[in-house]
């Protein structure tokens, strides 16, 4: 018996929704573009599913992906998601999966060393973007080059930034980026 071929999935990976004048991010995206973006993928026909949806259909769990999928992530946690990205992405009727470095949260308290990336979400945004159907996800706890750190420094950022998001939130978080 052959499988069926899994169907090809877009995942588009954002990380900051900003211009130049608020950022000096190669990978910023600006709004404007960030919107005809959005536009496009809903004139086309697209229907965003979230990453943790995506694995759980792909691994043989229940559900049926749409005809024309797509997965749109936001990493790090920066302020300009709630700012800019999830009224777009409410206006367009799409979710999205965004991934929380826990220790950049604006209100997380002092890092242990340097300094925020960015204006980053507070944790109420956190909260208000998971109430408002997009699926949260860890993204480690200091943003570390996690291929570099021993063993026991690595569980600590993977499992502390799930158990922090988890905590606050109230609900489980089975994502991780």
């Amino acid at each position: 018996m052959i499988a069926a071929p899994r169907p090809a999935v877009p995942i588009l990976m954002y990380h900051e929704i900003a211009g130049p004048a608020d950022t000096t991010s190669h990978l910023a995206v600006p709004p404007s573009s960030f919107a005809r973006q959005l536009g496009y993928l809903h004139d086309a026909g697209f229907q965003t599913v979230t990453a943790g949806t995506l694995a759980e259909i792909m691994n043989g769990g229940g559900g049926q992906l749409p005809e024309r999928a797509v997965v749109l992530t936001f990493d790090d946690g920066f302020e300009d998601f709630y700012r800019q990205a999830l009224p777009l992405l409410d206006r367009y009727g799409f979710t999205a999966t965004l991934y929380v470095t826990t220790g950049w949260v604006q209100d997380a308290g002092p890092l242990p060393a340097g300094q925020r990336p960015g204006r980053m979400l507070c944790w109420s945004q956190v909260a208000e973007a998971a109430g408002a159907g997009i699926e949260i996800g860890a993204h480690s706890q200091l943003h570390p080059q996690l291929d570099q750190l021993p063993r026991q420094r690595l569980r600590e950022e993977l499992r502390g930034s799930k158990a922090q998001l988890e905590d606050r939130l109230g609900r489980p978080v089975p994502g991780l980026a």
